[in-house]
C-alpha cells in the first residue's frame, strides 16, 4: 500500500470566468509565433509585477519542485556546497533535490 503523501495546494480554487472560457479555444503550438509573442509580453509583464528591471525573470512551465531543480542544477557543481535560507518544508525539500543530484547544502 503506497505511503500517505502530504498534498500543498490552495483548494478550492476560485477560476474567473474568463479563463475557463480560455480552456474551450483550440491550443496553440509551442512554436507558433503567436505564442512566441505573447510569452515575450507575459515576460516583459512578469518583470514589472516582481520590480526586475535589470535582471532576467523565468517562467516556469511546472511546480516548484522543477523550479527548485532548475535553480540547482544551473547554478551549483557537483559536490559543491550552497547555503539555503530556508526553514520548514521548502528548505527540506531543497536539501532532499540537492542530494539527488550530488550537491550538498549548508544547513
Amino acid at each position: 500500500m503506497p505511503k500517505e503523501q502530504l498534498l500543498m495546494i490552495p483548494d478550492p480554487s476560485p477560476v474567473h470566468p474568463r479563463i475557463i472560457n480560455s480552456l474551450s479555444l483550440p491550443t496553440v503550438s509551442h512554436v507558433s509565433p503567436v505564442l512566441v509573442e505573447e510569452l515575450k509580453e507575459a515576460l516583459v509583464n512578469l518583470k514589472k509585477i516582481v520590480f526586475c528591471k535589470k535582471g532576467e525573470a523565468f517562467m516556469v512551465a511546472g511546480d516548484g519542485t522543477l523550479a527548485m531543480e532548475m535553480a540547482i542544477l544551473n547554478t551549483v557543481e557537483k559536490r559543491e556546497s550552497f547555503l539555503v535560507l530556508s526553514q520548514g518544508f521548502s528548505g527540506e525539500r531543497m536539501d532532499q533535490i540537492a542530494q539527488s543530484f550530488d550537491r550538498d547544502i549548508v544547513e
